[in-house]
């Protein structure tokens, strides 16, 4: 895997347009790679804009084969202060209870019974619950999340043949976590935690803690 790291100009009008629509970020950076090429075995792409304020925004893309950035048709003013994207190979071990710090922008939701359509979880409660479920499928338990909620995020969908207006409801979980299946737990940092993962979220970060 790789994790490629972009600086971008929150000032820049693409930029802006981007953080609102986090379709159009897919679509830009979508051009970095083949997807035709792409080996599906080997994870997906996954990105996620960093929640931190000021003019320089930081977007992180985890992807299985290396992007070429230079395929982007961006302005000059896109990158922060013309700054290029960094790339580094990504190849994490883990061991079973290994304690990792996380975090993770994901769009948690859950689906109704009397329509069937899924409905975004917003309760603090609830996100704990559905974090620590994903845990429990995704070889990992929780220790501890700080959860931070976001404003819904609206986007515009499209496809060969049509087009729909879109909401996800964006949330931040940090904390520690600890793995409890190396395998499966390699799986979710490969193919991410949650819905949406083509737009922004899904992407599970970690480090290692110290005791």
């Amino acid at each position: 895997m790789y994790i490629s790291q972009l600086k971008l100009n929150r000032k820049n009008r693409r930029v802006l347009q981007e953080l609102r629509s986090p379709y159009e970020m897919h679509r830009t950076l979508s051009k970095a790679f083949d997807y035709d090429a792409l080996p599906a075995s080997d994870g997906r792409i996954l990105f996620r804009a960093e929640p931190e304020e000021g003019i320089c925004l930081t977007v992180l893309v985890q992807s299985p084969v290396k992007p070429d950035w230079s395929r982007l048709t961006v302005d000059d003013g896109y990158f922060f202060n013309g700054e290029p994207p960094s790339v580094k190979e990504f190849n994490p071990s883990f061991t079973t209870g290994m304690k990792l710090i996380f975090r993770l922008r994901a769009n948690p939701v859950k689906r109704e019974k009397a329509s069937g359509k899924r409905k975004g979880i917003t309760g603090e409660e609830e996100l704990i619950a559905w974090l620590q479920r994903k845990g429990s499928a995704g070889g990992f338990t929780v220790h501890s999340a700080e959860v931070r909620k976001e404003t819904l995020t609206a986007s515009k969908i499209k496809s060969e043949e049509t087009q729909h207006a879109a909401q996800f409801q964006s949330v931040i979980f940090q904390g520690i976590l600890e793995v409890t299946d190396t395998n499966v737990f390699h799986q979710s940092i490969q193919y991410g935690i949650g819905a949406a993962k083509g737009l922004g979220f899904g992407l599970l970060s970690v480090a290692i803690a110290s005791e």
